[in-house]
């Protein structure tokens, strides 16, 4: 593991540095990090929801009958 970086969070974004860094070396496609970035800029929370990202959870109900847990019979 090497040691030879920092990160840091900070308010202004390093828009050139990080395009280079995404499209140049990563092969980030340019306009989506562009978009991404505006998105940066005028998010207010330090972090979106995960269901800004999935969507709305949706419950799913089973098809399938649940197996029978009663024991049939007495025992002796």
């Amino acid at each position: 593991m090497t040691d030879d970086y920092e990160l840091k969070w900070e308010k202004n974004i390093d828009e050139e540095a990080l395009k280079k860094f995404l499209c140049v070396e990563k092969g980030f496609n340019e306009d989506r990090v562009s978009n991404a970035i505006k998105k940066l800029k005028t998010t207010k929370t330090a972090q979106p929801r995960l269901e800004a990202f999935f969507g709305k959870p949706t419950i799913v109900k089973s098809s399938v009958p649940k197996p029978d847990t009663k024991k049939k019979g007495k025992r002796k």
